[in-house]
C-alpha cells in the first residue's frame, strides 16, 4: 500500500499533537527517507524527538535543521533552531556565525532575486511497509538520529538568497548579537500575538506559518501574513499603541526584535530606521486602501491605478494644509498622524473644531465645490497625507458619482476638543 507524503505529514503532525511521540517520529523519519530536503519535517521530528525527552539525538537533528535552513535559503528558520539549541544547552555559535556572514551586510550571496528550499513534496508516494517494521525505541531513536541529522542527501541548493527583512542590514557582527538576544515565538494556531490598543515596543518577522492581522474587534481584515513578512513596526516607528490584533491561523513560529535587540544593534540601528519607515509607511497606505470607503468603489486593479495619482506627504506639527477663506489645492487623506480643522475669527484665537486622524478628508466639501474652505486644516503631530488634486478628483466624481457617497459614510472626528485654542500650532 502506498501514501502520500502529504498524508503523512498530516498524520504525524497529529501524532505529535496527541503527545504520540514515538509514532510521530517513525512517520517523520519515513518523510526524511524520501524527501530530505524537506525542512519542516526535519524541525518536527526534532521537537517530536525533544519532547519524548531524547534531548541528546533531538540536539543533533535541531542543529543539522539550522544547517540545511541557512544554505537553503531559510534564514529565520535557522534562528529559530539554533535558539532552541541554546535552550537545550548546546552551542549554536557555529550556526550563527555561518548565518551572519551568509546574510548580513556585504554578503555576495545576497540578491533581489533569490531562492529557497520548498519543503513541498506532498504527491510523492512511501510504501506502507516502512511504517510497519518493527524496531525498539533505542533503535527507532538512533534511527532518527541518523537520518535528521544527515544532510549528504540533500541535493542541490541556492546560490543566492533573499535577504532577510531588516536584519540584512547589519553587519556580520551585530547580526549574531542581535540573532542571540531577538525572543522567539513558537504558537499553535488561534494564538492572539497582540491585541489592537495594546502598547508596543517591538516588531516580529514570520519565520513559519501565517498570521491574520484584523481590526475594529474583528470585524476587518486588513492582511494574512506569512513566512518572511515583517508585522508590528508601526507601533515600533510611532510609539504608538497597536493599530490591529494579530492572530495566528496555523501553527506558527515568530521572531520579535525587542528593545533589548534593538540595543543589540548599536549604532547599526539607524542603518535599519529607514526601512521600518519605509514597512511602517506601506501599511499605512495598505490599511488606509481597504479601509476608506472611497477606494471600496473600486475594483482592486482601480484601486492600485488611482493610488498612483495620489502624491504622499510628510508634514511637520503645525503645516497649515488648507486655509480658512481659500479655495483648497485638492483632495487631503490622513494615513498617519492627527489633523485639526480650525475656526479663525477677529480678535480672538484660533480655534479647534475637530480633530482627525487616519482616513479623515478635511476640507472635502470646499474641494468639491470649488468654494473657500470654511476653516482651516492644521497638523496637531507629524503627520502623512496622501495628495490629490482638486481637478482630478472633481473629475473623478463626476465620472464615477459614487465616490462622493462613499466619503460621506467616513468615520467621525476623534473624541471632543471643540474650542480648544490652538495658538502654539500656528
Amino acid at each position: 500500500m502506498k501514501l502520500r507524503l502529504g498524508d503523512l505529514k498530516q498524520q504525524g503532525d497529529q501524532f505529535s499533537n496527541d503527545c504520540e511521540y514515538l509514532a510521530a517520529i517513525r512517520v517523520y523519519v519515513a518523510v526524511l527517507r524520501r524527501n530530505p530536503e524537506d525542512y519542516e519535517t526535519r524541525f518536527h521530528l526534532a521537537d517530536a524527538l525533544a519532547r519524548y525527552g531524547a534531548t541528546r539525538a533531538a540536539t543533533q537533528v535541531y542543529a543539522a535543521t539550522a544547517n540545511l535552513c541557512i544554505t537553503g535559503g531559510r534564514p529565520l528558520i535557522a534562528l529559530i533552531a539554533c535558539q532552541v539549541l541554546a535552550q537545550l544547552g548546546r552551542s549554536a555559535a557555529s550556526q550563527l556565525t555561518r548565518l551572519s556572514v551568509l546574510y548580513g551586510r556585504g554578503s555576495n550571496r545576497l540578491a533581489s532575486v533569490g531562492a529557497r528550499l520548498n519543503a513541498c513534496s506532498d504527491d510523492v508516494q512511501v510504501d506502507a511497509r516502512e511504517l510497519r517494521r518493527e524496531c525498539s525505541v533505542s533503535d527507532l531513536i538512533d534511527d532518527a538520529a541518523r537520518i535528521g541529522g544527515d544532510l549528504t542527501a540533500v541535493g542541490e541548493l541556492p546560490l543566492k538568497f533573499f535577504p532577510i527583512p531588516l536584519l540584512s542590514e547589519l553587519s556580520p557582527v551585530t547580526l549574531v548579537r542581535v540573532a542571540r538576544t531577538a525572543r522567539v515565538h513558537r504558537l499553535p494556531a488561534g494564538k492572539v500575538v497582540f491585541r489592537e490598543g495594546d502598547a508596543g515596543t517591538s516588531c516580529f518577522l514570520v519565520a513559519r506559518g501565517k498570521v491574520r492581522v484584523i481590526c475594529n474587534g474583528d470585524h476587518q481584515e486588513l492582511a494574512t501574513l506569512s513566512d518572511g513578512a515583517v508585522f508590528g513596526e508601526m507601533a515600533l516607528v510611532t510609539g504608538m499603541p497597536r493599530s490591529a490584533t494579530v492572530v495566528t491561523t496555523e501553527e506558527t513560529d515568530l521572531v520579535e526584535l525587542g528593545p533589548e535587540t534593538l540595543a543589540a544593534m548599536g549604532d547599526e540601528l539607524t542603518r535599519i530606521a529607514p526601512a521600518l519607515d519605509r514597512l511602517a509607511q506601506r501599511r499605512w497606505m495598505n490599511n488606509l486602501v481597504r479601509r476608506n470607503p472611497m477606494f471600496q468603489v473600486f475594483s482592486d486593479q482601480e484601486r492600485q491605478q488611482l493610488l498612483q495619482r495620489f502624491e504622499a506627504m510628510e508634514v511637520p506639527r503645525g503645516t497649515v494644509l488648507i486655509e480658512q477663506g481659500e479655495q483648497p489645492r485638492g483632495l487631503y487623506i490622513v494615513v498617519h498622524g492627527e489633523v485639526a480643522t480650525v475656526r479663525r475669527a477677529p480678535d480672538s484665537a484660533p480655534q479647534i473644531v475637530e480633530r482627525l486622524g487616519s482616513g479623515a478628508m478635511p476640507g472635502l466639501d470646499a474641494v468639491v465645490s470649488e468654494a473657500p474652505a470654511a476653516t482651516s486644516a492644521v497638523a496637531l503631530t507629524a503627520t502623512t497625507v496622501l495628495f490629490l488634486s482638486g481637478r482630478f478628483f472633481r473629475r473623478l466624481v463626476a465620472a464615477v458619482p459614487e465616490v462622493i457617497q462613499a466619503v460621506r459614510t467616513i468615520p467621525p472626528p476623534l473624541p471632543p476638543s471643540a474650542g480648544r485654542e490652538i495658538s502654539h500650532a500656528c
